[in-house]
This record gives structure tokens, C-alpha cells and sequence, in this order.
């Protein structure tokens, strides 16, 4: 009757792990189509050379000399370059699915720890049972 029970809840066991694998590989294949759909966007060209604009009063040289780069200036240098912003929205994610991997390694573990442990038991059990008869 043990044996019946022990059975049933490995085989629990084994679907639930089945269901996360399943579940983990379909959220991350979602969010891997969506990345690349985001990323064969081709970055608009401009056939018009960008205007050089004239430094601004709030572009005064420091005391050392050299001007202080505020954040127009950046934005000025990625529109000069044809750069764009670089989104990060899949680290979150690759996170999510790292905390997954995580739990799923650790309750492979504690799996496989209870099913070492029973066999332990079953085979001192075993032994106790032939001392006793012999």
C-alpha cells in the first residue's frame, strides 16, 4: 500500500515539475518573439544632413575650461549619430526566468533528496527486519 502512495506522489511530482518546464518555456518564447519583433525595426534615415546649431549661453566653459554636458547634448549627439535609445524591457524578464530556474533546480534537489531518503529507509527497514527474523 506504501509502495501505491509513494508511486502517486512521485508522479505528482514529476507533473507539477512537467507543468513549470512548460510554462517557462512558453513565457519565455513569447517574450523572445516580441524582442525580436521590436529589434528588426529599421532605424529611420534622414536623406536632410541634421542643422549644426550655435553653442547655447548655458554652454559657457567651466573654470577648467572644458563645458559642461548636459543632457541636450547628449540627446543632440545620438540624433547626429542616428543612435537611439537603448530599451531594456526583457532584463526584467530574464529575471523572472532566472528566479524560476532557480526554484526549479532547488526543488529538483529536494526531490531527489526525498527519494534517496526513502530508498535509506526502505533498505534500514529491510535490514531491521532480517536481524529480527534471524
Amino acid at each position: 500500500m506504501r509502495h501505491q502512495n509513494i508511486t502517486k506522489r512521485l508522479e505528482h511530482a514529476v507533473a507539477a515539475v512537467l507543468l513549470v518546464a512548460a510554462a517557462t518555456f512558453m513565457l519565455g518564447s513569447q517574450a523572445t518573439s516580441a524582442a525580436a519583433a521590436t529589434e528588426t525595426v529599421p532605424p529611420a534615415v534622414s536623406s536632410t544632413p541634421s542643422p549644426t546649431a550655435s553653442p547655447s549661453p548655458s554652454e559657457a566653459p567651466t573654470p577648467s575650461g572644458t563645458p559642461t554636458e548636459t543632457e541636450s547634448d547628449k540627446e543632440r549627439h545620438e540624433r547626429q549619430n542616428g543612435e537611439r535609445p537603448v530599451e531594456r524591457d526583457d532584463l526584467g524578464f530574464l529575471g523572472i526566468i532566472f528566479v524560476i530556474g532557480i526554484g526549479f533546480v532547488l526543488a529538483a534537489g529536494a526531490v531527489g533528496v526525498a527519494v534517496a531518503g526513502r530508498k535509506r529507509r526502505r533498505e534500514d527497514r529491510a535490514a531491521a527486519d532480517t536481524e529480527i527474523e534471524g
